[in-house]
């Protein structure tokens, strides 16, 4: 519940302009861009929820040395989001049918890249989550979650504004997705 609950208020605050980390304000700001694409909004949440987020919630449930505790937990979850995958696949395929048909040139590849991605993620997640519940004292928590947050929020801002070449690919993407933004989250539902 604490994993959800860090998105919710990250959430609540935004919309009461109150502070929020720098990751999800890069991911709320951009959900109102009509320009970015599903696969960029989807990546800027992943990005502050499971970089930043994930984490310090483990470091929250198990403080100090209870975090070895936690890991065989940890490490499960990423097995259940491999076994997401192609369904997550599948519904993004309904806004850009392209996407079907790189699936079907890349064969099983392109879900090995996304299990190898989320697998990179969810490790440096335990490496924040193992260094958070060694330190005791809150200013040196709020401190490495500041850094934690910046090097988070720089990783988005690529996410986002990813270059000349592939901001040309994003715009050729947009231009063949299905539907405006209120379209899209319907078809995901």
């Amino acid at each position: 519940m604490g994993f959800a609950n860090r998105y919710l208020e990250a959430y609540d605050n935004y919309k009461a302009d109150k502070p929020v980390t720098k990751s999800w304000q890069l991911a709320f700001d951009a959900a109102n861009d009509t320009k970015a694409i599903v696969l960029q909004h989807l990546f800027l949440g992943m990005n502050a929820h499971i970089n930043l987020d994930l984490g310090i919630v483990a470091s929250e449930i198990s403080p100090g040395d209870e975090i070895h505790n936690l890991k065989g937990d940890f490490n499960k979850i990423n097995e259940v989001l491999g076994s997401l995958v192609d369904e997550v696949e599948s519904e993004l395929g309904r806004i850009w049918a392209f996407l079907k048909f790189i699936d079907r040139f890349a064969g099983r590849l392109d879900e090995a890249i996304a299990i190898f991605s989320i697998d990179i993620a969810r490790k440096k997640a335990w490496k924040v989550a193992t260094d958070l519940a060694a330190i005791n004292d809150s200013k040196g928590r709020k401190n490495y979650i500041a850094n934690k947050d910046n090097k988070v929020h720089k990783f988005g801002c690529k996410l986002y504004r990813p270059g000349i070449i592939l901001s040309t690919l994003v715009r050729i993407i947009r231009l063949t997705e299905k539907g405006d933004v209120a379209q899209r989250i319907e078809i995901l539902r």
